[in-house]
This record gives C-alpha cells, structure tokens and sequence, in this order.
C-alpha cells in the first residue's frame, strides 16, 4: 500500500503540511494554544481528505494518485488547518475561481467533482453536517 507522501502508513496519519513542521507546544507555552496538528483534529479538512482517500478513493478509483495530488495542490495548500464544518458555499466558489483563473477549467471541473464527492463522503460518516457543494 502506498500513501500520499513518503512515510505514509495507513497508522500514521498523512503529512499534508508539505513538510512544514507539526506545530506543538511546551509546558511553558501561552496557555489557550493548540497542542495538536489539525489533520489529528477529527473535524478538520485534512482528516477528511485522508478519510476520503483511504475509504472510498483508493478501493474504488482508478486515479486514485490523480485525486491526491489534485487535493493536495489545489484543495488541502488553500484550505490548510481549516475546520471542515467551516468552510461555506462562497468559499468553494472562490476556491474553482481561482482555479479557472490561472487557466485551467477542466481542472476546477475535477476539483469541484472531487470537493463534492468529498464533503458527501464526510456527511455519511458524520465528520460533517453539510456539504458546501450541494448547490453547485
């Protein structure tokens, strides 16, 4: 089975930082701030992705590389720590602009199909309520 990126197990969960460090915190830290990475948060983009990936993408797509990378490129570096829950209808718009922007339609149409897919795939397994896409 391969993963995402190098040192990827279906164990571990995925680095999607792009190598950034994980951001953790010591004892003499502010108190209030994070001690975890947003992709072990169960709500986050970054667990939905994975979830998406490892339970309906690999067993059933074909392209299966194609999606993670089109995920991670264009979805995952925009959308980086982010709650799931949070992410509205006019964001996902913005999201495909910005896509269809730097000259790419076709892409933004994959993406969209993707997002959706995704996002379905999270109310089924309640990580999510609602689906931002529902309307495109």
């Amino acid at each position: 089975m391969s993963g995402w990126s190098a040192g990827w197990t279906r164990v571990v969960r995925p680095d999607l930082t792009g190598g950034r460090p994980k951001r953790t915190f010591s004892s003499t830290s502010r108190p209030g701030k994070p001690t975890s990475n947003p992709k072990d948060d169960r709500s986050s983009i970054h667990f939905l992705a994975y979830e998406y990936v490892e339970h309906y993408v690999r067993p059933t797509l074909a392209n299966a590389k194609e999606v993670v990378r089109i995920l991670k490129k264009d979805v995952l570096s925009v959308w980086h720590g982010r709650d799931a829950r949070t992410i509205k209808p006019r964001e996902v718009v913005d999201l495909l602009d910005g896509i269809v922007g730097r000259g790419s339609p076709v892409q933004a149409n994959r993406t969209a199909t993707y997002i959706g897919q995704m996002f379905k795939f999270g109310i089924h397994r309640t990580i999510v309520d609602d689906s931002p896409v529902k309307l495109l």
